[in-house]
């Protein structure tokens, strides 16, 4: 006599029950705070020769893993990291370069002047755009950053997609899509920033305060609107003292 097909209700022992997730809305995160996982920190160099640093992470999204990738520009085209301020005529440190200095510096401990003695030649996928693939590319790899935690602030923004002039440079137009940038990396247990760490804050604050103002809220950094029109786009962000100012260690 064949089986009844009521046994199929049975589960066998060694039988996992996948966990109940949220399923995650199509398009940009919100503007939030996320736990994140670094997959890998590469170097990377422009047509123009600025340097930069492509981080990709794992953020964990309502219980999923969603990836993300950002390259962090911390060289101008003469590969200096920094620029001058017009108003003081001062050296000023480029943002991305404090960026990943705050990464490097929570993982470590170490400040981002020493990384080149972390950084290995390994072989990763790289999306190569004239092929429109991923593909084996042997590139500088920050080995320390690799499978570390982080804390990531995450904010979505409106911006302009650009059309491709006869000259081949790039302008904006008026279509817009929204997308996501990564504004600051901080503890993933205390959510503290480097800033905090550093000066051995109790209570911080930053995140809460960051969330205060920008939690759930798109930053429009749209510089047309409508055709013809150009508008200078701002953000909203906490003030915090520099941490770029010359150190041997996060500890010292």
């Amino acid at each position: 006599m064949s089986k009844s097909l009521a046994s199929v209700f049975t589960l066998s022992k060694d039988t996992t029950v996948p966990e109940e997730r949220v399923p995650l809305a199509k398009g940009a995160l919100d503007t939030d705070f996320y736990n994140a996982v670094v997959n890998y920190a590469y170097l990377t160099e422009s047509a123009n020769g600025a340097v930069g640093v492509v981080v990709s992470l794992n953020l964990d999204v309502q219980g999923n893993s969603v990836p993300k990738s950002e390259t962090f520009w911390i060289t101008n085209r003469k590969r200096e990291n920094y620029y001058m301020d017009r108003s003081s005529g001062k050296k000023m440190v480029m943002p991305s370069y404090t960026t990943i200095d705050e990464l490097y510096s929570i993982v470590t401990g170490q400040p981002l002047s020493e990384v080149e003695a972390d950084i290995e030649q390994r072989t990763i996928k790289v999306y190569d755009y004239a092929q429109k693939s991923d593909v084996p590319t042997q590139v500088e790899v920050i080995t320390t950053l690799v499978n570390k935690p982080i804390g990531v602030l995450v904010q979505k923004v409106l911006k302009n997609k650009s059309a491709k002039q006869a000259d081949g440079t790039y302008v904006d137009t008026a279509e817009s899509f929204e997308t996501n940038i990564i504004t600051k990396f901080v503890n993933p247990e205390t959510k503290a920033t480097l800033n905090e760490m550093i000066h051995k804050i109790d209570e911080p604050n930053y995140v809460k305060a960051w969330l205060d103002q920008n939690q759930g809220k798109v930053r429009d950094t749209r510089t047309v609107k409508e055709a013809g029109t150009t508008t200078t786009a701002n953000s909203a962000a906490p003030s915090q003292t520099s941490s770029s100012s010359t150190r041997k260690s996060l500890f010292d």
